[in-house]
């Protein structure tokens, strides 16, 4: 996340479109994370009460539910004892909608807590307004509209692969060896790994495995379009529990 992540992801974009075979595209977990808004925004998902899965920024070892967070906002805002019921009752509906699950979500799940702010600057730039003319739910609206048809994030997730191979380099975002992939239990090689099903598969050449790697990605980006949303919420934190929506294997 930068300060211009709207025009330079177009760039590549159209890069990309004009030297298919020159110009190669990453999924990185910032991108593919962005696969959750078309879910987790919606405000009857189900899920305000279970943490959210997605990446963790490191520095917060007790991060608040959804819930809490937002529970957090609305103690904040209703403090002040000089304001009426009604304006009461009407910040509290307005610390339920989508802006503050949308800043929970950037700072406590994506690692990207300057995201908002950074896209209300570009989105003034854009517009040639001063940021504080652009207003939070245009923010809210932007991201929505970069995972939609036509939208910026969504083109790249299409057009990008997981791995790519040129010359002798294995280019990646991420590692291919560690100690800290989900279920490896120790020293674990990613290099010819193939998600398949609930489990993996081992493919052992290089170029099949590069393959059958990148077509997994884009089937799972696919059913992503297909299902954006939950067919069935998340009830508890079990990753199981956060499948029921499309191109879970891959968030």
């Amino acid at each position: 996340e930068g300060p211009n992540s709207i025009l330079f992801t177009r760039t590549l974009i159209d890069l990309k479109r004009r030297y298919p075979d020159r110009v190669h595209l990453l999924m990185g977990d910032r991108d593919v994370g962005k696969m959750r808004l078309t879910s987790e925004l919606q405000a009857a998902d189900g899920s305000m009460g279970t943490k959210a899965m997605g990446v963790s920024d490191g520095k917060d070892k007790t991060t608040a539910t959804p819930k809490e967070f937002m529970d957090f906002v609305k103690t904040m805002s209703t403090k002040d004892s000089k304001r009426s019921q009604s304006e009461i009752a009407a910040m509290k509906r307005q610390h339920s909608m989508k802006v503050n699950r949308l800043r929970y979500m950037l700072a406590h799940t994506m690692g990207a807590e300057e995201a908002f702010r950074l896209r209300r600057l570009e989105l003034g730039h854009l517009s040639g307004r001063p940021p504080r003319e652009v207003s939070d739910e245009e923010v809210v609206l932007s991201f929505e509209d970069s995972v939609d048809r036509g939208g910026f994030v969504r083109e790249y997730l299409e057009l990008a692969d997981l791995a790519v191979l040129i010359g002798g380099t294995l280019c990646v975002h991420g590692n291919i060896v560690g100690n800290t992939f989900r279920h490896s239990g120790g020293a674990h090689r990613v290099v010819g790994v193939v998600p398949s099903g609930d489990g993996q598969e081992f493919e052992p050449d290089v170029q099949e495995w590069l393959w059958r790697l990148n077509e997994w990605g884009k089937s799972e980006v696919a059913d992503w379009i297909r299902q954006p949303v939950w067919a069935k919420p998340p009830k508890d934190f079990a990753e199981g529990s956060w499948s029921g929506r499309g191109g879970a294997g891959l968030i």
